[in-house]
């Protein structure tokens, strides 16, 4: 049986186990990918993440159709805080609304988030802090738990999916 790893990316530690199977706590594997993965490619992969988790958050803030077309797979699903589930084109139709979205996206240092890669696979659990303006033009300031998952496709790196939640308490109304 062919050694796999796993690779793991937090809080800017590089951690690698060559393991003979990959399985989560469930004992469901998760897939495998060769343990000659240089560290090189590990970090030009974490750093390739992260530019496209900041241009995503820049992307919505802009209202700019064309950077989330060139971000987000063709078969992209989004979820917003309230829950709001879309495909593609409508996550960029929704996003880019006028006077409607965030008005800021403030993101903790990246470096303080949770980037994995399983093979051609990263999912990216993430904090932010929102601003917005809500209904009569009063804005809201609330933080935000986001997940997002891309996929490395012909050697590009695409968001799949992005899920936030709304946290409870993590904000304030001006």
């Amino acid at each position: 049986m062919r050694a796999a790893s796993i690779i793991s990316f937090d809080r800017d530690r590089l951690e690698a186990a060559s393991l003979s199977t990959v399985r989560t706590r469930h004992g469901i594997a998760i897939g495998s990918f060769s343990s000659s993965m240089r560290r090189s490619t590990l970090a030009a992969d974490i750093s390739a993440i992260r530019k496209l988790v900041r241009a995503l958050d820049r992307a919505i803030v802009a209202r700019d159709a064309a950077g989330l077309t060139a971000l987000l797979s063709d078969d992209f699903v989004g979820t917003t805080p309230l829950g709001q589930s879309f495909a593609k084109g409508d996550y960029i139709k929704f996003h880019c609304q006028a006077h409607a979205g965030p008005q800021e996206i403030v993101a903790g240092s990246l470096d303080a988030s949770r980037i994995r890669i399983h093979g051609n696979c990263a999912v990216v659990n993430r904090r932010v802090q929102v601003r917005k303006s809500g209904p009569g033009g009063r804005v809201e300031v609330f933080a935000v738990q986001r997940i997002e998952v891309a996929v490395r496709c012909r050697g590009k790196w695409q968001l799949v999916s992005g899920q936030g939640t709304r946290v409870a308490g993590g904000g304030s109304a001006a």
